[in-house]
Order: C-alpha cells, then structure tokens, then sequence
C-alpha cells in the first residue's frame, strides 16, 4: 500500500516536468501586415501589363467589378449575365502575379427607362414587400454565384454589394430622414436648384447632359425635371399619403436588415474569404449589419474643405485637408464607438479626384456643373471647364496617410478610382491616375507611401 501511494505522488509530478519540456508559450495571433492598396483599371490593353504596372507602383491589389443591371428603380428587375470573361481573365491574371483581389458586386441602374431619370443606382427600392423580397431573392442569387467564383479562385475580399443607399439603411428613424424630407419638400428643391438659373449664360448644352438622354436645350427645364423626378422617388420612399408613415419605413428597415444577415450568412457558408459591404461616404452610418462583416467599407468621397473658403496658399491648403481628415475619421469613430464597433477595421472601397481646383470640395463629381458656397460666396463650377489642378488631389492624399499614421487609424485598404497605364485615357476619364515606372504623376507617389503603413 505504501508503494501504491509512493507511486501515485511521483506521477503527476512526472507528468509536469516531461509535459513542460521545450513547451513554448502560446503566441497572440498576430495582426495581417496586409495593405491592401490598388484600384480599379480603366480598360487595359492587357491585364498582363495591368498587373504589372501595379507592382511597379508598389501597389498588391486589384479591384475587379461586376455588376447586375436594374430596370426601372422601384422594381424587382434585376439581371446579370451568367458568366464574365473580363472579370474572371483580370482576377486570375491578378492572382498569378501574386497581387490581392477585392471583387465588388454592383447594381447598375438601366437609365434607359425614363422613370429613372435622374436617378442614380443608390436609389434603387422596390416599391412593395413582394417587390422587395422578388429583388433579394434575385440578389441573392447574384452574391451566392460570385461567393461560389470568389472561393474557387481564392478571391481575397468580397464586397457583397455598392453604394445601395436606399436598400441598405437598416436603422430605425425616429423622423423622416433629412434627405427624404428634402426630396419631399418642393418649394426646398426650388429654393436649392434654381440658384443655378443666375448662371445659364454661362452654362452651354453640353452641361446639362444627363446619362441615357440627349441633353436638355433649357436649363429651367432641366431644373423642373430633376425636382420632379426627385420628388417623385422621395413620395413613394416614404409613404406618402399613408398612415404610420415612419412606421412603414421602419418595417421595411428592419425587413432589409434581417435579409442583408441573411444574404452574409449563404455567403459566407460558400466563400471563406473577408467580406465587407462598400458604403457611400454619405451612407456608412445608416448600415446597420457591419458587425456581421470583416471590414467597414467606404467609398470615401468626403468633403475636405468649406465651400465659402477660397484657398491659394499651398501650406493653408494642406493644413486645411489634414482637419478635414481629422473631421472625418471623428465622425466615423463617434459611430463605431456608439455601435461597439471600435476595433472593425476600415477599407476604403473607393477614393478619388479629378484634376481640377476646388475638387475636395466636392470629390464625388467629376462630370457637369455645382452651384457651390452661399452669400456673397457663391459661386459656380462647370468641372471640365475648371481650371486644371495637379496638386490639390494629392495633397488629399498626403494628408490622409499623415492623419492615418498620426492618429493610428485601422484604415486597412485604398481602393482607387480610376487607375490606367495609358495616357490616351486622361482626356476622357476626369478620375484616372495614369501609372507609369517613373511616377510622372506625383499622386502615384503619394499612394504607393499607404504601402509601407502597416510595416
């Protein structure tokens, strides 16, 4: 018996010190040094040159778009082609060089039909619940079949959707939101657009083209039409006429939140990848399922600057984009903080400038006119008429990666809008960024820095 308990002392004792022998310590996983830093093309020669170039500018990833086309806005019309040489020929290029792809499933809305127009694919709602659920149906079959392409040709991230602002605002409202009210509102559009009719002497045709029509020959008619087609969507979005208006809304918010999850969780039951959503700079905090997904995505076309300041000095320039940046990434953490989403890294699914003064002020136009500023301040832009400007959009870029740095922002990922290695495309795409091995253009410079931030 004593030998018994002798042995049964000795033996746990054993155990520990063979069990502890050359153990190491269990490691933090640790972070993935990846940046993900490229852009969308223009329309390349060949995607071996493509790819190429893109790692001449030290920059590792590709964005590869598809799209679905929409019919009329408020419809279930939803189509897509069964297969897409272009797309699949550009990921498996991309991927046998070894850069990273970030594949973004788009809606593009058919501006053939004349009920959308001047509407936008942001606007796309189907105007009933059976509409609605026909259209994500549809959609879902959409993201099923790319989440299928996207595993098999080891797609990096998936964006399960664009710019679909109208679908994706998932919150409760407690009132009817502004831009709703605004598109509500007629005498507030007339107040708004018809600024612009002090300037049509200097307006021609050609400024007041709209996509899918010939150009309007009156610039009030042109006004007239866009309040009528704006008021037209903003009725039908919220109900009018009807009672429990918010309440309508709010049902329909929550029945785009559960499909959305939904939709996420097919996908990611087919695809093991990352998976983010591209939200319009103006649209990222009515998403309410970002915690379902792996990176906030923005397309980050924000306002830098005052439209009623008139800047000349470089210095005050660059000071001034950096507050800009610094206002921004504010708002966007005072959102991830009340929504528990403080540590869900951000990519920024588009960013870019046309070449032309006053551009971070309005950074998603590059096509047609702005009545900007107020007051004695007011002032209007024809874009491609605008004086031509190398350095604005770069000192955008500069002062976003000091703001990054600086303030230790998650920002994981630079998609740019547009990139191209030939120069004939530059008088036609106002947004393109030519790439060339020598960086002639000193914004390539600028960006290749975001690829060195997480070293």
């Amino acid at each position: 018996m004593k030998k018994l308990l002798l042995v049964l002392l000795i033996l746990p004792l054993i155990f520990f010190l063979f069990s502890r022998e050359d153990r190491k310590p269990v490691e933090e996983p640790k972070k993935p040094n990846t940046f993900y830093l490229g852009g969308i093309q223009i329309n390349e020669a060949t995607n071996e040159g493509w790819v190429s170039m893109l790692q001449q500018a030290k920059m590792n990833t590709v964005e590869v778009t598809v799209y679905a086309r929409q019919g009329e806005w408020d419809s279930d019309s939803l189509s897509f082609a069964d297969e897409d040489a272009g797309v699949m020929a550009e990921i498996k290029a991309a991927k046998a060089a070894g850069l990273h792809v970030i594949l973004i499933l788009r809606v593009s809305l058919d501006h053939g039909f004349t009920r959308n127009r001047f509407k936008w694919h942001g606007m796309v709602l189907p105007k009933n619940d059976s509409l609605l659920n026909r259209w994500f149906n549809r959609y879902q079959v959409f993201t099923n079949k790319w989440a299928t392409i996207a595993a098999a040709e080891n797609v990096d991230v998936l964006s399960i959707g664009s710019e679909m602002n109208a679908l994706v605002s998932t919150f409760e409202v407690k009132e009817i939101p502004s831009l709703y009210a605004y598109y509500n509102n007629i005498p507030a559009q007339k107040k708004h657009e018809y600024r612009a009719l002090k300037y049509k002497k200097k307006l021609k045709e050609e400024d007041l083209w709209l996509r899918g029509y010939d150009n309007y020959k009156s610039l009030k008619e042109y006004i007239k039409d866009r309040i009528k087609y704006n008021h037209e969507w903003g009725q039908q979005a919220t109900f009018a006429g009807q009672e429990n208006r918010l309440q309508l809304m709010n049902d329909r918010r929550a029945y785009g939140l559960e499909r959305w999850r939904k939709l996420i969780k097919e996908v990611r039951g087919i695809y093991k990848g990352q998976v983010t959503y591209a939200a319009n700079f103006d649209n990222y905090h009515e998403v309410a399922f970002w915690e379902d997904l792996d990176f906030i995505g923005i397309n980050a076309y924000f306002a830098l600057r005052d439209p009623n300041e008139t800047i000349t000095d470089p210095q005050k320039m660059k000071q001034t984009l950096e507050e800009g940046w610094l206002s921004v990434f504010e708002q966007i953490n005072s959102f991830r903080a009340e929504n528990k989403l403080e540590d869900k890294p951000m990519i920024f699914t588009e960013l870019g400038y046309i070449n032309r003064k006053k551009v971070t002020i309005e950074p998603w136009t590059g096509f047609g006119f702005s009545v900007i500023g107020s007051n004695q301040n007011e002032r209007l832009i024809v874009w491609d008429r605008e004086e031509e400007d190398w350095e604005e959009r770069k000192f955008a870029i500069d002062a976003l990666y000091k703001v990054v740095k600086e303030q230790e922002i998650n920002l994981e990922g630079i998609l740019y809008w547009k990139l191209t290695t030939h120069d004939y495309h530059l008088p036609y795409e106002p947004f393109a960024l030519h790439l060339t091995p020598n960086a002639i253009d000193s914004l390539q410079t600028s960006l290749g820095l975001f690829s060195t931030l997480n070293d």
